[in-house]
């Protein structure tokens, strides 16, 4: 299998991943993603108002636009799997039977 982290997966998430891959017998499966700047004082506020707010703004936006709004639409009005990029276990054997173009760079989401 290859595992597709471009971003910072949780220490469990590989595990996670497998063991969905195997107990549904899956080419490829997907965790979620997050934002994970927790990093106080983004908008130049003094204490108590030091809570990471344009991260979890951003959090939310990210969230409500990949996983409910293309995932839900796809999945279940569509009726076909989607792939947003990110925190994925792949099957070689499946990579490996698709086409990839010789004369542009093929994105791993451009293969969903």
């Amino acid at each position: 299998v290859i595992y597709d982290a471009d971003h910072h997966p949780d220490r469990q998430s590989l595990m996670l991943l497998w063991e969905k891959m195997v107990r549904l017998d899956q080419d490829c499966v997907q965790g979620s993603y997050y934002m994970r700047n927790l990093r106080p004082n983004q908008c130049g506020c003094f204490p108590p108002c030091t809570f990471p707010f344009l991260a979890r703004i951003i959090d939310a936006e990210f969230f409500v636009d990949w996983f409910f709004m293309k995932l839900v639409t796809r999945t279940f009005f569509m009726g076909k799997a989607y792939f947003s990029g990110s925190n994925a276990l792949w099957r070689t054997s499946v990579l490996g039977s698709k086409e990839f173009s010789t004369t542009a760079q093929t994105e791993d989401v451009d293969m969903a």
